[in-house]
């Protein structure tokens, strides 16, 4: 598609078993979500591109993503997702490899509330953030993580923390 595969907004969505993959946008290439509320499972994002949120652009609402993979996205911000704001975001065994954000979080760019557990950062690339940026609103928890081969321009390679209320890591290797 030449345009965000699939846009909500103003509803609940649940998805199951979908994979997105070869699309483009100006934000969010695959999926693109407006005060909206996501169950998301068993997805694949993979070869995407956006000026934001090359797999994924959520702004408002709430996001819930299990077993999830985002591979080698392109966006702006948030290579593979960008989450702008929101109530809540949470992340359990999501994968983001191989995704590029030019500007800030290569694998993703979190500005809202979120709980990550059992997610992996492999080898994304940005000028700050390489592997995710959490930015402003928080709180931001992280557990049973993995960030590898990330890579930035300027700071954060694996993980970079600006001006988030509170950002808490536990069980996490950074290599």
């Amino acid at each position: 598609n030449t345009s965000t595969a699939v846009y909500c907004r103003d509803t609940w969505v649940t998805m199951h078993q979908v994979v997105f993959q070869d699309n483009s946008g100006g934000s969010g290439g695959g999926l693109i979500l407006g005060d909206c509320g996501l169950n998301l499972t068993d997805a694949q994002f993979t070869g995407n591109t956006a000026d934001s949120g090359g797999g994924l652009s959520l702004s408002g609402g709430q996001a819930h993503l299990n077993r999830v993979v985002f591979d080698s996205n392109q966006a702006g911000t948030g290579g593979g997702l960008n989450a702008a704001s929101g109530s809540l975001l949470t992340l359990t065994a999501v994968t983001f490899e191989n995704n590029t954000g030019r500007n800030y979080g290569g694998g993703a760019y979190i500005q809202m509330p979120a709980q990550l557990n059992q997610v992996n950062f492999i080898g994304n690339s940005s000028a700050l953030g390489g592997g995710m940026v959490g930015f402003g609103t928080g709180p931001i928890v992280i557990t049973n993580a993995l960030f590898a081969g990330n890579t930035a321009n300027e700071a954060g390679g694996g993980l970079l923390s600006w001006w988030t209320r509170s950002l808490t890591v536990t069980n996490a290797v950074f290599q």
